[in-house]
């Protein structure tokens, strides 16, 4: 029977970007260009505490909170950071793909034992992308 484990990357763009801002805490909606206006991509925790939430219009969101600042996104750097990841979880399986925007796919055959099982497996999953910085569902 084969196996298939699913990473899912929920907050990565996000993640990405507070590594490189002068404050990761503020109330900040990362934003891309739509056909009728920029749409929110990912927040901060601050931002989605007062309404914010992804695929919100901007100008919704800053009708919910004026002082919203916005962002642009970078879904190709996003993208790249994603692929270096599968790379990088080639500790895990030989057999690793994108799958998405957010979420990696590998095929865990035969493997979690190696990992002490399949909660074990899980575990370390989690335990490696924490200390990467990068939150795991």
């Amino acid at each position: 029977m084969r196996r298939v484990a699913s990473i899912c990357l929920p907050h990565l763009a996000i993640e990405r970007w507070s590594r490189f801002a002068e404050a990761p805490d503020a109330v900040v909606g990362l934003v891309v260009e739509a056909a009728h206006g920029q749409l929110i991509h990912a927040v901060t925790v601050a931002a989605a505490a007062r309404g914010a939430r992804p695929g919100m219009r901007l100008t919704d969101a800053r009708a919910l909170d004026p002082k919203l600042l916005a962002e642009p996104a970078d879904p190709a750097g996003d993208a790249a950071l994603l692929k270096r990841l599968a790379r990088w979880a080639g500790r895990w399986s030989p057999l690793v793909e994108v799958d998405g925007a957010d979420a990696l796919r590998l095929d865990v055959t035969g493997i979690a034992h190696l990992f002490g099982g399949g909660p074990g497996l899980v575990a370390d999953v989690q335990e490696r992308f924490a200390v990467a910085g990068l939150s795991t569902r």
